[in-house]
């Protein structure tokens, strides 16, 4: 079948994963090296590199390669890395500060101001924008660090700002993702009025759409619009809405919700491995784009799941909401009649479908 060879994407897939994994490897044993050429190279003694220790590590970062980036900072004649921060406006004067790691300053220096170009910005000197930014940190602690009153005394007395306990709270407003089933729905859009952030996830189950079993719906069930519309309503500020779905369900009754600040794609995950926290900062998904066409719900009535043709045209199959019955497409070809109509293909895939998205390929925002 054109298009749909298993292992073909599997394999490019795979190729792009590699590509990331390696990109991101070599950027985190980069500041590893940096970190352990400004201090010690023991991460026990410098704060910086035990940090850069502790990212590379949750990234999977091989011991080895770890070990390597330490080594290097302390081999003569090796790579030179600096830290260097750039200064500049964005489109609309927007204030940017860009703090990078290199070994070549003239080379740096050019992809930055080229950079600022190309984006409607512009590079300044320094200092032309260093004194509208102050560098904050943050430290997070878990409820065994102590009791409220006596982590905030401390935190007061070593410098901090600001102390804020958090609290996490969930609530399952329908009880399946296929389910109509709204009675859950008042006690989540309580949770989210009284809460200060409001994360609310959808999307389907494996169930839904496997191997030998195509999906013939693109819509998000009732009961989760339902919950989406009042849990909008209640929260206090904008949610994020997280899709947890290998299917491009239609995102148009989301996204005209004025309520939802945001939408973020996890993928399904009955098959991938990472969590929804990864995509939420960056650490999965750094691009922050569509990884895939979103089609509106029109599209299921136009096409049948059996037409595996790529480019827009008639179909030799019948429409997917024909009444029927219709002929098997496989075995003789389909006549029209009343109860059966063809379908037209209105293409696949950003290179050749000719409607009109919900949400394009490469739609986003970078991180």
């Amino acid at each position: 079948m054109a298009g749909h060879s298993k292992w073909a994407n599997i394999q490019h897939r795979k190729g792009r994963q590699d590509k990331l994994r390696s990109k991101l490897f070599s950027k985190l044993a980069k500041e590893i090296t940096v970190a352990a050429k400004m201090g010690d190279p023991d991460p026990d003694k410098n704060p910086r590199l035990r940090l850069a220790v502790k990212e590379a590590k949750s990234q999977s970062v091989p011991k080895d390669v770890i070990q390597r980036a330490i080594d290097k900072s302390q081999a003569a004649g090796g790579e030179d890395f600096e830290e260097i921060r750039y200064e500049g406006y964005g489109p609309g004067g927007v204030a940017v500060i860009v703090e990078a790691m290199t070994d070549n300053r003239n080379r740096t220096a050019s992809t930055v101001r080229s950079t600022f170009s190309k984006h409607g910005g512009n590079l300044g000197e320094t200092g032309s924008v260093g004194f509208m930014f102050e560098r904050k940190g943050e430290i997070v602690y878990g409820p065994d660090a102590g009791d409220e009153d006596a982590v905030m005394e401390a935190a007061i007395e070593a410098g901090a700002e600001n102390v804020n306990q958090c609290t996490v709270a969930h609530a399952a407003g329908v009880p399946s993702v296929l389910s109509d089933n709204v009675t859950g729905v008042p006690a989540a859009a309580a949770l989210a009025k009284a809460s200060d952030t409001t994360v609310l996830v959808l999307g389907t189950d494996i169930g839904v759409a496997c191997e030998n079993h195509d999906a013939v719906n693109l819509t998000y069930s009732t009961g989760q619009l339902a919950l989406v519309t009042a849990v909008a309503e209640a929260s206090r500020s904008p949610i994020v809405v997280v899709t947890l779905t290998a299917v491009p369900l239609d995102l148009t009754p989301i996204l005209a919700n004025p309520n939802v600040g945001a939408v973020l794609h996890a993928g399904q995950v009955s098959i991938q491995t990472f969590g929804v926290a990864d995509v939420l900062f960056g650490a999965v998904s750094p691009a922050g784009r569509a990884v895939q066409t979103i089609y509106p719900r029109a599209y299921q009535h136009e096409i049948s799941p059996f037409d595996f043709g790529m480019r827009p045209g008639p179909s030799r199959w019948p429409r997917p909401d024909s009444p029927g019955p219709c002929a098997d497409a496989y075995k003789q070809p389909v006549v029209p009649s009343a109860n059966c109509t063809l379908g037209t293909n209105p293409g696949r895939t950003y290179r050749f479908y000719n409607g009109s998205a919900a949400v394009p390929f490469g739609f986003g925002l970078s991180y």
